[in-house]
């Protein structure tokens, strides 16, 4: 498979795994592995660059894993809903 067919594939399945993907220190990010239903895969961020533990990064391969976390920091964080000023709370008027 060409290298450009391998990063297609790999981002077309980082964006099914993205909204799924927990963060669990400042820098390292559990993924679903997407062949075993009860596996992760970490994803630690280095000087840099996203490192997975997959056999597919670790063969040098574009990693879905990898993708999926490219993608949520791209997204940037969430807010809620309710909170325009991005506190977390919303604004509420006091009425007199």
């Amino acid at each position: 498979m060409a290298p450009g067919e391998r990063r297609r594939r790999a981002l077309d399945r980082g964006l099914f795994l993205a909204d799924r993907v927990s963060r669990v220190a400042s820098a390292t990010w559990l993924v679903p592995s997407q062949s075993d239903p009860s596996g992760v895969h970490a994803v630690a961020l280095i000087d840099g660059y996203l490192l997975c533990d997959c056999f597919a990064a670790l063969a040098g391969h574009p990693c879905a894993h990898k993708a999926a976390v490219a993608l949520t920091l791209l997204a940037g964080p969430v807010q809620d809903a309710g909170a325009p000023d991005g506190r977390g709370e919303p604004d509420v008027q006091q009425s007199a």
